[in-house]
């Protein structure tokens, strides 16, 4: 939870299990083999962050009194949650402003631990959860929300995509990560690949097109090798490169 809406991390399960089942039909994804531990065996070393951006993004400068204030509206706005009550939510105070997403998991997720809750970072995004008992889904909620709140993400990471933004991942999923992934022996089906002009333009409206290739990814962990194409060709380009620094 807590993610921007359009922020590609985590989608409906059964859509992704289709696409990461089409993305190799010259072999069963359903049934790892021997034979499929070398299925995804690339022909040649793959660096994520030696891709050369094509826009150079710079993040907004903000004063920590502004950054306190996105925060606070940013908790109130995630309050909204079905079963919880909005006044037992209290913010337990913030640890730290995390510099990526990825280190906001890890942390999330070893708070919920914490607290007695076996939860963990997906390898490309978001928080798995053990099966529980639907009587502490109350509990959960509420521990994932105070967990949130004293582990948030800088708020550059949970803000809408800009356009140079968008443009910058178009550019790296046509440049690296589907050619990476092709490496890889996962065709990525490019037939309703849109224009990047249109994609970039839709994004943020209701007539928004849903190509994400990186659903490609989320189940491929399941089977021998998966977890190093997940290295090998994230879905998203370097922290410092899609979010820019400071200036």
């Amino acid at each position: 939870m807590f993610k921007p809406s359009k922020v590609l991390i985590l989608l409906v399960v059964g859509l992704l299990l289709s696409a990461c089942q089409s993305a190799d039909t010259s072999s069963d994804l359903t049934a790892p083999s021997q034979q499929s531990a070398d299925r995804f065996a690339p022909s040649k070393t793959w660096d994520y962050t030696s891709w050369e951006p094509t826009i150079k993004i710079v993040r907004k400068k903000m004063t920590e009194e502004e950054k306190l204030q996105w925060r606070t509206d940013w908790l109130n706005r995630n309050k909204n949650i079905e079963g919880v009550d909005p006044s037992q939510l209290n913010d337990p105070g913030l640890v730290r402003f995390e510099p990526t997403l990825r280190d906001a998991d890890l942390s999330v997720a070893q708070c919920l631990n914490d607290r007695g809750f076996k939860a963990h970072p997906h390898p490309t995004g978001g928080i798995q959860f053990d099966p529980h008992p639907q009587s502490q889904e109350p509990a959960l909620l509420t521990a994932d929300w105070e967990c949130n709140a004293m582990y948030t993400p800088e708020p550059a990471l949970l803000t809408d995509w800009s356009e140079d933004q968008l443009s910058l991942l178009y550019d790296y999923w046509d440049q690296y990560f589907i050619p990476c992934l092709a490496d890889h022996n996962i065709n990525v089906d490019t037939s309703h690949k849109p224009s990047k002009q249109t994609w970039v333009s839709l994004f943020h409206t209701p007539d928004s097109i849903s190509w994400q290739p990186d659903d490609y990814l989320v189940f491929v962990d399941r089977y021998p090798g998966g977890e190093q194409v997940q290295k090998d060709c994230p879905g998203m380009p370097p922290t410092d490169v899609f979010y820019g620094a400071e200036e």
